[in-house]
């Protein structure tokens, strides 16, 4: 269940416009970093595929989430995901316990691997107060003429944290429930893995997040009303070599008049 929390002043000033111009439309990582980071797009990274953001108003905590496809099979069931990346923007834990492991390692079920994982600690707990952050979801698939494929969920909290350690027994057992999914008619698909690819997973700290719908933020922020950015339309032959005539026609009749082209 969602608590009434105090919501920051930076985040309240924008629900007054949010529910006049409620635009319903999917939006894009460009225009969504725009929103979040004040039209500033300096920051920005096309190929950046990261799941945890910032905000100009939050630069060292939680902005915005985006949920990319096929990477979090617990969303819709659990409200659940996982992040190796970003997570110093996690808010700290509170209450945290350790993680218990088995007395004896285990190996990566990668194919052919041998070795052994260390019994590291790995945490969980609840986390300590932050403001609410928003939840973008992939609704399909991105391509060169339609980038526009995230939709607004709402805004959420951390109820429940873990932080994984590299190469943990705890991490195994997400990064296998990670990679299990759900066909059409819900039967579950182990991925395969190489070993080179659990090798690359297992040498990062995750976190496992779960969040809560904020029912209160959801009543005063209401959804962002996110601008959209057009692309730059490229101009035809034709209008380049219009322009370049032009540019022509003005130095030439700049030197007519005794004047210098600069």
């Amino acid at each position: 269940m969602s608590k009434s929390v105090y919501v920051p002043p930076y985040l309240r000033n924008k629900a007054s416009s949010a529910s006049e111009t409620l635009d319903s439309g999917d939006r894009s990582q460009k225009e969504i970093h725009a929103y979040f980071w004040k039209n500033s797009l300096d920051t920005f990274d096309s190929y950046n595929s990261s799941t945890l953001h910032s905000s100009k108003d939050n630069p060292d905590g939680l902005g915005y989430v985006l949920l990319f496809q096929r990477a979090n099979p617990l969303w819709q069931t659990e409200k659940t995901i996982f992040a190796k990346s970003n997570l110093d923007l996690l808010p700290a834990l509170q209450q945290s316990t350790v993680i218990p492991t088995s007395p004896t390692s285990s190996s990566p079920p990668g194919p052919g691997s041998e070795t052994a994982l260390p019994p590291t600690a790995s945490i969980t707990g609840t986390s300590a107060e932050h403001p609410p952050f928003a939840v973008f979801e992939q609704v399909r698939k991105q391509s060169t003429h339609d980038d526009r494929v995230f939709n607004f969920v709402g805004w959420f909290r951390i109820a429940r944290l873990d932080l994984l350690q590299p190469r943990s027994e705890a991490l195994v057992a997400m990064l296998q429930r990670k990679w299990k999914l759900k066909n059409k008619d819900g039967e579950v698909i182990e991925q395969l893995r190489s070993t080179k690819a659990w090798e690359e997973s297992l040498r990062h700290k995750w976190a496992v997040i779960k969040m809560e719908l904020d029912d209160e933020a959801m009543k005063e922020l209401g959804p962002p009303h996110i601008e959209k950015i057009e692309k730059e339309r490229k101009g035809s032959v034709n209008e380049m070599l219009r322009k370049l005539r032009q540019g022509e026609g003005e130095k030439k009749k700049t030197a007519d008049e005794g004047g210098v082209a600069l």
